[in-house]
């Protein structure tokens, strides 16, 4: 009962942290993307045993130049600000490659999953405080929408899936999970889609249904994604950051892969189709 509890209250404080963020502004959004980028970061270079610390602390540098550099023009409307931190990226994702080169130690394949990390981690989170914008103008319901749809189908997908579940989706990377509880999942996000569209508008119903798919199908292939790379490192969580439910990276791996589709998305959206 005591790990219940605490896995609840876990789970709680980070759908709560995760809303108000999403509610709060431009500012907040930064922050988030910042601090969970950077603890993703973290968490995913110490998959690799004896992981050098320059680059523990490389890696969350430059992806905190990469995220300045891209969020440059709405924070400091200054254009200017972008190749200035994408220079510094470059030159702190150098400083990384020597880090690795004097660390004899290190496998040259090691090289591959901390820059993967850049790829995998880096760029999605870069891109949230920029995602919940619309026509010009402020959406928070837009990024709020995107993690309650990922939330809904994983909620109905283990529900559905514990209740009927016999087809295994990927049996080899993830057991646990069947055919059934996709779908059950998925039908459960297009009805809160249409439920958005029912209460919020924003987008036309099409717009909001091809937006819960997007959720679905490449919040799934994130956390099996994530899942067959814990699997090749004998890992069961990527880290103990939040109680009860092991790593942050284990919370955001749907979100890294549905956020840069939904993003372009959502940019077709309204250049083509309003």
């Amino acid at each position: 009962m005591s790990e219940m509890l605490t896995r609840s209250l876990s789970g709680a404080a980070y759908v709560a942290v995760i809303l108000l963020c999403c509610f709060t502004g431009f500012n907040s959004q930064l922050l988030l993307a910042a601090f969970v980028g950077s603890i993703a970061l973290v968490e995913w270079s110490k998959f690799v045993p004896n992981t050098p610390r320059a680059i523990l602390l490389f890696l969350p540098l430059a992806f905190l130049s990469l995220l300045v550099a891209l969020s440059g023009e709405v924070l400091f409307s200054n254009p200017a600000i972008l190749p200035i931190m994408l220079f510094a990226c470059l030159m702190i994702l150098m400083g990384l490659f020597v880090a690795h080169t004097l660390k004899l130690n290190q496998q040259p394949t090691t090289l591959f999953h901390y820059l993967t990390g850049v790829l995998y981690i880096a760029l999605p989170m870069a891109l949230l405080p920029l995602f919940p914008w619309h026509l010009g103008e402020p959406t928070p319901w837009l990024l709020a929408a995107l993690f309650i749809l990922i939330w809904c189908s994983d909620t109905f997908a283990y529900l559905v899936g514990s209740a009927i579940g016999k087809r295994k989706l990927a049996p080899k990377v993830s057991p646990n999970k069947s055919w059934e509880g996709f779908f059950g999942g998925l039908v459960a996000a297009l009805i809160a889609s249409y439920l958005f569209f029912y209460f919020l508008g924003i987008l036309p119903l099409w717009g909001w249904l091809g937006f819960a798919l997007i959720a679905v199908i490449f919040g799934t292939l994130g956390d099996l994604f994530e899942s067959s790379v814990k699997r090749q490192f004998n890992l069961k969580d990527s880290g103990n950051f939040m109680p009860g439910h092991g790593g942050l990276l284990d919370r955001i791996d749907s979100i890294l892969f549905a956020l840069p589709p939904a993003y372009f998305y959502i940019r077709i959206i309204e250049n083509y189709f309003t």
